[in-house]
């Protein structure tokens, strides 16, 4: 540190030096300076009295006297400090490096509550980049820009507030800022840059700014709390994958300014349920609701929009019919019920959005194998498979299909070895075995009891899978059941 102070003044010496009126022979050697003054610079005790270098982290020019062999000049601090400012190439006062254009480049400190100095222009490229201490920073309404990748990979950053000073920002911002719930934007922002919020999970609403032009690529993916988010008139592009991997995104209703979606824009929303695209979209790539099974168009007839929702088989104005998540079982990849013979229940269908709900129609692919009401109870007939579809009844919108799996019944034997009957007395038994479940709920098998001997053992009272014997004579018998074998 003792050998950058040295520099630093020998620098600044050098400037002051060169400010001094002085005649040049052409050889290039100095030799006038003012009146006639030697070359030779006399720095004896101290470098320069006035220069203070007692502080590490600070270097000031208070009262420059320079003694020039003789020739003794003096500058003010104002003057001492307007000509010194653009010879540091950095200020490294605390915690913060700022450079001699008042950019911050890096800052070293430990705080959970940053307050960056007042004067700071900008905050440059990856300045608290991976800064996980981090909860909370103050930004002077002195800073205009904020570089790429300037706060990303700050995983404690909760909140932030941007002044209305700030005009422009790069890419990546706040990319995988993974507690950041708060943040207010500057009013003066025209462009959400790429990246801008990528991966910030914990984001769950976020207000943008009237000012907003454009939301950039990548500017919300995989935000995956994002709830709600209000979109200003003034918006007129969102591109490449913007929201794409929303997966907490339900609704959206896009401002009449937006001419453009980019693809893969709203791709991979799991829950996207309804998007409303005012009359002055003139454009939406095939891709831009990608594996967003469940959305919903929403718009004027005869619009751009609803041109494309027909294009790509997506329901307009319409609801998306699916069946209650506790109804299905996921088997290799394929969601499928297991119905018993003679067994029936009741399917549980869900339109979305709710408001645009219509009366459905209920059919079966093979009603030999499993039949169906209009009211969506179904019921096994024979072994085999069949496909349940339920539907709209005006034909719109889109149905949604469920895989019933019928199971061949199958002889399980049931030994009462290790209990005792006492003779004319009764006892019971249950039958266990490993059919499956749905879910957390157990499904009522249809089951048949029968004694190879009733002489010896009788059945007093038989209800599925419970069984009352009662003991007629002394001897070891076993009895078996009748049940369906769903993995036959």
């Amino acid at each position: 540190m003792r050998y950058l102070k040295w520099i630093s003044v020998l620098t600044i010496l050098a400037m002051l030096f060169a400010m001094l009126p002085a005649t040049v022979a052409e050889d290039g050697i100095v030799v006038d300076l003012e009146e006639s003054v030697d070359m030779e610079m006399e720095l004896e005790g101290e470098l320069l009295k006035g220069f203070d270098v007692s502080d590490d982290l600070a270097l000031s020019l208070y009262d420059a006297n320079l003694e020039l062999d003789g020739l003794e000049e003096s500058f003010t601090t104002s003057e001492a400090e307007k000509h010194t400012e653009a010879a540091l190439t950095a200020n490294v006062s605390g915690d913060f490096e700022i450079d001699e254009e008042g950019t911050l480049t890096r800052y070293r400190g430990f705080d959970k509550n940053v307050v960056i100095p007042d004067g700071v222009k900008a905050i440059g490229e990856e300045a608290f980049e991976n800064d996980t201490l981090i909860e909370s920073v103050s930004i002077p309404n002195s800073v205009t820009y904020i570089g790429c990748e300037a706060f990303s990979d700050c995983t404690g950053l909760k909140n932030i507030t941007i002044p209305d000073s700030v005009i422009e920002t790069d890419s990546g911002v706040f990319y995988g800022c993974t507690s950041l719930t708060s943040i207010q934007l500057s009013n003066m922002l025209t462009t959400l840059a790429s990246s801008f919020f990528s991966h910030c999970d914990s984001l769950e609403t976020i207000t943008l700014p009237n000012s907003l032009k454009s939301i950039g690529s990548y500017a919300f993916s995989s935000c995956i709390k994002l709830k709600n988010i209000s979109i200003p008139t003034s918006v007129a592009e969102i591109h490449k994958g913007a929201f794409e991997n929303c997966d907490s995104l339900e609704i959206v209703t896009l401002p009449g300014g937006i001419v453009d979606i980019g693809d893969i824009a709203f791709a991979n929303c799991d829950r996207l349920q309804s998007i409303t695209i005012p009359a002055s979209v003139t454009s939406i790539d095939r891709s831009a609701f990608n594996d967003s099974t469940n959305v919903t168009i929403r718009g004027t007839a005869g619009t751009y929009a609803e041109r494309f929702a027909n294009g790509v088989g997506i329901p307009f104005n319409a609801p998306v019919v699916t069946f209650d998540e506790n109804t299905l079982t996921d088997w290799d990849d394929s969601p499928y019920i297991i119905q018993y013979i003679n067994q029936t229940r009741t399917l549980n269908a869900v339109q979305k959005p709710a408001d645009l709900a219509r009366e459905l129609t209920w059919s079966s692919s093979d009603a030999n194998v499993v039949a169906v009401d209009q009211n969506g109870t179904i019921q096994g007939i024979v072994q085999g498979t069949a496909t349940i579809t339920a539907a709209t009844a005006d034909g719109k919108g889109k149905a949604a299909q469920l895989k019933v799996l019928v199971p061949e019944p199958t002889e399980i034997s049931v030994s009462a070895y290790d209990n005792e009957i006492i003779l004319g007395q009764t006892m019971d038994i249950e039958a266990y075995t490993d059919i499956p479940y749905q879910y957390d709920t157990k499904v009522e098998m249809p089951v048949t009891w029968s004694s190879s001997n009733s002489s010896i053992i009788s059945i007093e009272t038989a209800s599925g899978t419970s069984v009352t014997l009662k003991g007629n004579k002394p001897i070891f018998l076993v009895f078996t059941s009748v049940l369906p074998d769903p993995f036959s």
